[in-house]
């Protein structure tokens, strides 16, 4: 029975529903709705000279009036466009109107209100090129026993930046993008995009450089008989050391090594804070804190009435003394071992006679 009654007749009853949704179909598109939407806000016309700090807004709210119920649908094409070609630098104010919306003529439909932003605020500014260097950013690590050595190729070597003169200003150069050193054994060469760091409305031209990084095996180099000096006041004291030489041992970069070998360092004490004095040093070498003298308690000296020549001074600071020693070594090589690690140093008065060169001896380890 049920069946009967949803089949029978069923074109007329589908006819019907047809005219039916056809019928509302008209009946709604003669009447007049509202729609509030969103629609694309387009800044056209800024002076040649003169560019935005900051964004400006993407979109505004606005509401439309027009025929039929899909007027949204309708509206796609619709766009908000303000002219700034009279904008000068400085806070730019501007009321947006229904007159700024710009409506296609086949669309029969009207803009009511402006709902928000009702007012744009934007800042301009003098447009400015300048051009900075690239310094390359690495990350991670060459394999073990080789590091990366000497100064970074970069080509090209500046590139020219496009923006608001305020932000433009400040830039003295940029990095690039991290470029992985993981595993490397050789020089690593790489097109890598040019990082603006979050430099709002900046253009980069060209926006990539090609980056060579040397990477070098790191070995160890033995020199002997490297000379020793101790820098002091020579118009107040005269100063007397042991030893005058040492042995160092060196790490750096193959090719480093070979000018280190050719033109062996000295290595310089700085003893110009030492007063007159018998002073007892062991040295010791740190990555992180370099070379040093640190001070220590003398070794106990057997009384002799007879010595006439023994220098009077004042006996060793409760506080040790600490010696930064340098040494002329290229950058990326490093002091390893140096070899004694005891020290002895005199200093005398110029005016004094000096004890014998017998008695500078280097105390017991």
């Amino acid at each position: 029975m049920l069946k009967r009654l949803l089949f029978e007749n069923l074109f007329a009853k589908i006819l019907a529903l047809v005219v039916s949704v056809l019928l509302w179909l008209y009946v709604t598109e003669q009447q007049t709705f509202q729609e509030t939407m969103g629609v694309p806000l387009r800044l056209e016309n800024i002076p040649e000279d003169l560019t935005l700090l900051g964004d400006a807004p993407g979109t505004d709210q606005i509401v439309l009036q027009g025929q039929g119920h899909f007027i949204r649908h309708r509206a796609r094409g619709l766009h908000l466009t303000l002219d700034m070609s009279g904008a000068e630098k400085g806070r730019y104010i501007r009321r947006l109107t229904p007159a700024d919306v710009s409506v296609p003529l086949e669309e029969a439909v009207e803009v009511l209100e402006i709902v928000a932003p009702q007012l744009l605020t934007a800042e301009l500014d003098h447009l400015a090129i300048k051009s900075v260097p690239v310094v390359p950013a690495t990350e991670h690590s060459p394999a073990s026993g080789y590091a990366r050595v000497g100064s970074p190729v970069v080509n090209p070597e500046v590139v020219a930046i496009r923006g608001a003169e305020s932000i433009v200003a400040g830039v003295s150069s940029l990095r690039t993008e991290p470029i992985s050193l993981r595993g490397a054994t050789r020089m690593v060469v790489a097109r890598a995009r040019v990082d603006l760091g979050g430099l709002e409305r900046v253009h980069c031209e060209p926006g990539q450089v090609a980056v060579a990084l040397p990477v070098e095996k790191i070995e160890t180099l033995t020199l002997a008989n490297i000379d020793v000096v101790a820098e002091t006041d020579t118009t107040r004291w005269k100063t007397r050391w042991q030893p005058e030489e040492v042995e160092i041992v060196l790490e750096g970069p193959v090719s480093f090594l070979v000018g280190v070998r050719d033109v062996p360092p000295v290595m310089h004490i700085p003893a110009s804070s030492l007063e007159a004095g018998r002073y007892f040093f062991d040295l010791t070498v740190d990555a992180e804190t370099g070379i040093r003298l640190v001070s220590r308690e003398p070794e106990p000296a057997v009384a002799d009435s007879s010595d006439t020549t023994a220098i009077v001074g004042p006996t060793l600071p409760v506080e040790p003394i600490l010696l930064d020693v340098t040494m002329d070594l290229p950058e990326g090589i490093s002091v390893i071992v140096v070899t004694p690690d005891r020290f002895h140093i005199v200093v005398e008065d110029v005016n004094e006679e000096s004890v014998e060169e017998g008695d500078l001896i280097l105390p017991a380890s």
